[in-house]
């Protein structure tokens, strides 16, 4: 499986025929819109994708080919921002991540990734242990 990731620094509408020669399997996209509320060309392009973000035109998005399963995660953020958490096809966890201030002045950047990793950690040692047992 082919994963990249790419800071697009915004209009990602306009840049997403860049990502067509590397035939990635998911894109994971920081400071981009929410395709939900752009061009048609962006929406027809963007079939299966997970996003949030704080505005409808900065956010992270993770796209996925169509035959891919994304399941958003309901991991707890504390008030962090701009972090996506789901699982791909039922086989395992993926993390999109955007550091940035974020209004955060004790944590940023490396920081803000740091307290997301404190918070996740203990949970993701239980969930490989349950992996490793099966």
């Amino acid at each position: 499986m082919k994963i990249i990731t790419w800071n697009c620094n915004g209009a990602f509408r306009k840049k997403v025929h860049a990502l067509d020669d590397l035939k990635a399997d998911i894109c994971i996209i920081q400071e981009c819109e929410n395709p939900a509320e752009s061009t048609l060309h962006f929406r027809s392009w963007a079939t299966n994708y997970l996003w949030v973000g704080t505005s409808r035109h900065k956010g992270i998005g993770i796209f996925a080919r169509p035959e891919i399963q994304l399941t958003k995660l309901d991991w707890a953020d504390e008030g962090l921002q701009s972090f996506l958490p789901c699982r791909v096809n039922d086989a395992f966890d993926l993390v999109a991540v955007w550091t940035k201030y974020a209004n955060s002045p004790n944590f940023r950047y490396i920081g803000q990734l740091w307290k997301y990793l404190q918070l996740h950690g203990q949970e993701r040692q239980v969930s490989q242990r349950s992996l490793q047992e099966t």
